[in-house]
Order: C-alpha cells, then sequence, then structure tokens
C-alpha cells in the first residue's frame, strides 16, 4: 500500500467531490436563463442568483481538484498510474482555463 495514503484523506477528497458534485447540479438550477442582449439579459446579470450561481460553479472547479488529488492519490502504485497522472494534470490545466472565464464574466456583470 502507498505510504501516502491515508484512508482520512480519501474520505475528504471524496466529500469534495460529492459536494462539487451537487454545486455543479445548483449552477445551472439558480443562474437566470435569459436573452443576453435584452433588458431581460441585463435584469439577469444584476440578479443576485445570477452571482451566487456563479461563484457556487468556480467553488465546484474548485472543489472538483482536491477530489481528483484524492483520487490519483488512490492510484498510486498501481497499473494505471500513469494514466491518472495524465487526467489529473489535464483537469488542473481545464480547471486554470475555467476560472478565469467565471471571474470575467461576474466582473462584467457588475459594470453593467
Amino acid at each position: 500500500m502507498n505510504k501516502s495514503f491515508r484512508p482520512s484523506r480519501l474520505h475528504w477528497n471524496g466529500i469534495a467531490l460529492a459536494i462539487a458534485g451537487i454545486f455543479f447540479v445548483l449552477y445551472p438550477a439558480l443562474r437566470p436563463f435569459s436573452d443576453e442582449v435584452s433588458l431581460q439579459g441585463a435584469a439577469a446579470f444584476g440578479s443576485p442568483y445570477w452571482l451566487l450561481a456563479h461563484m457556487l460553479a468556480m467553488v465546484a472547479f474548485t472543489l472538483l481538484s482536491l477530489g481528483l488529488l484524492g483520487m490519483y492519490s488512490t492510484l498510486q502504485n498501481t497499473t494505471v498510474e500513469r494514466v491518472g497522472y495524465w487526467a489529473f494534470v489535464l483537469s488542473l490545466i481545464d480547471v486554470g482555463f475555467a476560472l478565469p472565464f467565471y471571474g470575467i464574466v461576474d466582473t462584467l456583470a457588475e459594470r453593467e
């Protein structure tokens, strides 16, 4: 067994993945959808639900990274460790590209 493997860490990483999943479901459920070039779109951007939904998505992406770190740590010293490593690296790159989108959207919504 891997010396760095700790069941308590796996427990917390599993909780992080579960909460991330819940937040990813809440994001489109709370986000107001409308025509973004009309006054309805401006009202949607100004809605507190717009900001809340995007904040939940940002937290979900962060928790997803933590959860995937736990998944990778359980795959160390197995036959699929190399695939798990590259999956973890690519997911971090994906989160790195996704999070600025949410920050920019929220900043633009505040300016309008």
